[in-house]
């Protein structure tokens, strides 16, 4: 009979082990999301943004909602005004690294589930929150001067 209360107690521990593991696997995720809402803002307002390479279009100000697991390349575009180009890169969140890499200690699966959901997203973050864009004029050239308009000199 011992065996089988002591059969059942290693079933119910491991068992409990495994449910903790499943609900809090993917600290990342769970902690901080899988996406951000970045500000985009520009000196004028009104530039058209064009965001690669999700093709997505906005003009400023605005905020959109983009995913922590990619690096994106945003693009300024106004008339009159030179194009500007900024890069939004993704990079490791270490504490939801760690978070994960302690979801190893009871096992290797619950360590392959927490990483898993993490690789999805929760494990990255975006390097800002917020882009504001200083747009220069485009600089207009001036004709030069012609040699024809020069006046003609008396006694040639």
């Amino acid at each position: 009979m011992k065996k089988g209360k002591a059969r059942w107690k290693r079933i119910c521990v491991m068992g409990t082990i495994g449910i903790l593991a499943f609900i809090l696997t993917g600290c990342g995720a769970m902690f901080s999301g899988s996406s951000t809402n970045v500000s985009l803002k520009s000196q004028p307002e009104g530039v058209n943004v064009e965001i690669q390479p999700t093709g997505e279009k906005a003009i400023t100000p605005t905020s959109v909602k983009l995913k922590n697991s990619q690096t994106y390349t945003i693009i300024a575009r106004k008339d009159g005004y030179k194009q500007q180009t900024q890069t939004l890169d993704k990079k490791i969140k270490t504490d939801a690294l760690v978070c994960d890499i302690l979801w190893f200690l009871p096992g290797i699966i619950p360590g392959a589930i927490a990483i898993g959901i993490d690789l999805g997203g929760g494990l990255y973050e975006l390097d800002k929150n917020y882009v504001e864009f200083v747009m220069e004029p485009e600089k207009v050239s001036t004709p030069a001067p012609s040699s024809e308009n020069k006046s003609a000199q008396p006694g040639s």
